[in-house]
């Protein structure tokens, strides 16, 4: 899967520390560059820093997506 996949994005939304970080994880490993967006990044900031510095390329939002604004 990963030689063929290796140049799609994945976002998340909802991202918690739980299944959201967890499927974010099996996703990195597959070669994904990974957009995650969270009602709070306080939880997932220092998973999110680990990824970074093993060179996946990760973005890390804040927001509702609930909100229509």
């Amino acid at each position: 899967m990963k030689n063929q996949l290796q140049k799609q994005t994945l976002w998340l939304l909802g991202c918690g520390p739980g299944i959201g970080m967890s499927v974010t994880s099996r996703f990195a490993a597959e070669g994904f560059a990974l957009g995650l967006i969270t009602l709070d990044a306080t939880p997932i900031e220092p998973r999110v820093q680990e990824l970074r510095a093993s060179g996946v390329k990760i973005e890390l939002c804040e927001g509702d997506i609930r909100d229509g604004a």
